[in-house]
């Protein structure tokens, strides 16, 4: 597999996406907007090659790019 670079930014968001926030959710807590937060999943849904958002949290958690938390949700790797 090749080696993907991801952002602090994107791997916040593509944890939030795996614990079943929204883009809109998401676009609250981070005072940005929703197509903000639609960027950079789909930037990230590019870059894995995932044609859905469930698929594109697979690969992130096979990645290793996030992990659980311990409370049922993901979190970013540490770096």
């Amino acid at each position: 597999m090749k080696l993907i670079r991801v952002t602090s930014q994107q791997s916040s968001y593509l944890a939030k996406v795996a614990s079943g926030k929204t883009a809109q959710d998401i676009a609250n807590e981070e005072h940005v907007s929703v197509p903000t937060v639609r960027y950079h999943l789909n930037g990230l849904r590019a870059s894995f090659d995932a044609e859905t958002l469930p698929e594109l949290a697979a690969k992130g958690v096979h990645t290793k790019v996030i992990i659980p938390d311990g409370q049922g949700g993901f979190k970013p790797s540490p770096e």
